[in-house]
C-alpha cells in the first residue's frame, strides 16, 4: 500500500503505528545508568520495577495498565438542552474515520472473553447510504430491516461493495479508512447485554452483534446516559451529530420495512429524535461505531481542534519536552502493529547523566513490521516514575543506517528515575 509521507500534507492523516520497543532505566543527575533493561512491547507498561503513580496529563500520554491520562468517560446530560456529555466530552481520532465521541474509555461490554476496549462512535459524516439498497444481502434475512443481513451491515464489514449513488466509498468503509494494522487493533464485537437496557420509545427492537468490527449504534445505546446521551427519544441536543440524522441498527417492532433512525427534531434542528424510517430511503449519514483493543493502544497525542491535523501531528516533529494539555479535549490514538522483534541497543558506558546530556544507541533489528506497515522514523520517550511522558519525538528518519544516535535529556528535567523508550513509528496517510 502506497502512502503519502512527510512533506505532503494535502491528504488525510490516518494515525500512527508502532513496533515493539527497547527500554532502559536511567537516573538524572545522581545515578549510574543501568544500561539496556530489555524489550518492552507497546501493550506493556511496567518497566524496570517502577511503581507508577497517577500520571500528569500531558500532550502525549502512555497507556499504563489500561489507563490513559486524559481519556475521560462522558457525563450524564443535565437536560435535553445539554450537548453531548454537557459539552465536556472526550474525542478521539483513529485511522481515517475522523473525530469520534469517546463513549467508554474502558469497557468489556463488547467482548466475549472480557477483553477491554475503548468504545467510540464517529462524530461527523463518514459516508452516506441507505439501509437496504439492492437486495445483495437478502440471503437468510427474515425481513428487510434485519441488521445482520442488511446492505449497510455488508458495507461496514467490507464483505461487498454497494452500488448506491449515495455512497462516498463504494469499495467499503473498512478498506478505505483503515490500514490493515489499524483494523487488526479493533476487536470483533459481540453484544447482547444492551438488550436489557430500556428503549424508551418502545418502538424499536434490539439487534445484537456477532463479530462485526464496525457497526451502527442501537437505539438503546443512543439513549444511554452513561454514554453522554439523554435518556429520551424526543428531542435531545446530546443526540445531535454534526452532519444530521442517520440509521441505527435497531429494527422497528411494528413495520418490517422500517428501522431506527436519529433525525433532526422538527421544531429544533439542533436536537435529534430517535424514531423509525423506511429502509429504502436515504437516511443521510453513516456514523460507524467501533472498539479499539485497549491492550493495542500505546499512547495518545493531544490535538488542538481549531488547527489542521498536520499542525498537531507533524511527521517531522523532533524529540522535545511535552506540554501541558490545552483547552481542547481531543486525542489521536497510536496503536501497536504486532511487531515484537524490534531491538535497540545502548552503546555508551554507564555513568551519571545531567540535563543536556544523553544516552547513545543503535538499532540492531527492525523486526517484522505488521502487514502493509512502513516505518518512517525512530522515536523515543522519556517517562518518569509516575508514568508521565516528559519528552517525546523523532530521533531520526527511516530508512536509516547503523550509525550511533543520541537521546538527549532536556534541560529542566528534575532529578529522579526515568525510563527511555525507543521504538519505530509509521506516520500513516491516506492510501493513494
Amino acid at each position: 500500500m502506497k502512502r503519502v509521507k512527510s512533506g505532503r500534507r494535502s491528504r488525510m492523516f490516518m494515525g500512527r503505528l508502532l513496533a515493539g520497543m527497547t527500554a532502559a532505566a536511567l537516573f538524572v543527575s545522581s545515578f549510574a545508568v543501568q544500561g539496556n533493561a530489555g524489550r518492552v512491547y507497546a501493550k506493556e507498561s511496567e518497566t524496570d520495577g517502577a511503581v507508577f503513580k497517577e500520571p500528569e496529563v500531558r500532550s502525549v500520554n502512555l497507556n499504563i495498565d489500561g489507563k490513559i491520562a486524559g481519556l475521560e468517560n462522558p457525563t450524564v446530560p443535565e437536560s435535553t438542552e445539554a450537548e453531548w456529555s454537557n459539552g465536556t466530552g472526550t474525542y478521539i481520532y483513529y485511522a481515517g474515520i475522523g473525530r469520534s465521541r469517546l463513549l467508554d474509555a474502558d469497557t468489556t461490554d463488547f467482548s466475549r472473553d472480557g477483553e477491554h476496549s475503548i468504545f467510540a462512535v464517529s462524530d461527523g459524516q463518514v459516508s452516506c447510504d441507505i439501509y437496504w439498497w439492492d437486495k445483495k444481502a437478502d440471503n437468510g434475512q427474515k425481513s428487510v430491516n434485519d441488521w445482520k443481513y442488511s446492505d449497510m451491515y455488508l458495507y461496514l464489514t467490507g464483505e461487498t461493495g454497494i452500488e448506491s449513488p449515495h455512497t462516498y466509498y463504494p469499495d467499503n468503509i473498512a478498506g478505505r479508512l483503515f490500514s490493515k494494522a489499524q483494523m487488526a487493533a479493533l476487536i470483533s464485537n459481540y453484544n447482547d447485554s444492551h438488550e436489557d437496557w430500556e428503549e424508551i420509545s418502545g418502538e424499536l427492537g434490539y439487534a445484537g452483534l456477532d463479530g462485526e468490527k464496525l457497526f451502527l449504534l442501537d437505539a438503546r445505546e443512543i439513549e444511554h446516559e452513561g454514554y453522554g446521551f439523554s435518556h429520551t427519544h424526543e428531542g435531545s441536543k446530546s443526540q445531535f451529530f454534526r452532519n444530521g440524522g442517520a440509521f441505527l441498527r435497531s429494527p422497528s417492532l411494528a413495520d418490517d420495512m422500517k428501522t431506527g433512525i436519529m433525525r433532526a427534531n422538527p421544531s429544533d434542528n439542533l436536537k435529534s429524535d430517535v424514531t423509525t424510517w423506511d429502509v429504502r430511503d436515504n437516511a443521510g449519514v453513516v456514523y460507524p461505531a467501533y472498539n479499539i483493543r485497549l491492550s493495542s493502544v500505546f499512547y495518545t497525542a493531544y490535538r488542538e481542534e481549531d488547527q489542521f491535523l498536520g499542525a498537531n501531528l507533524d511527521p517531522d516533529e523532533s524529540y522535545r519536552m511535552t506540554k501541558e494539555k490545552g483547552g481542547s479535549n481531543a486525542w489521536t490514538v497510536a496503536v501497536f502493529d504486532g511487531n515484537d522483534g524490534f531491538r535497540a541497543r545502548r552503546i555508551d558506558d554507564d555513568g551519571i547523566l545531567q540535563p543536556g546530556g544523553g544516552i547513545h544507541f543503535s538499532v540492531d533489528s527492525m523486526g517484522q513490521p505488521g502487514e502493509d506497515v512502513e516505518y518512517d522514523r525512530i522515536s523515543a520517550m522519556l517517562v518518569d516514575e509516575s508514568g508521565t511522558v516528559i519528552a517525546y519525538g523523532k530521533i531520526y528518519d527511516l530508512p536509516g543506517n547503523g550509525d550511533i544516535h543520541m537521546i538527549k535529556i532536556p534541560e529542566g528535567v528534575e532529578d529522579g528515575k526515568y525510563t527511555v523508550k525507543i521504538f519505530a513509528e509509521d506516520m500513516l496517510y491516506e492510501p493513494e
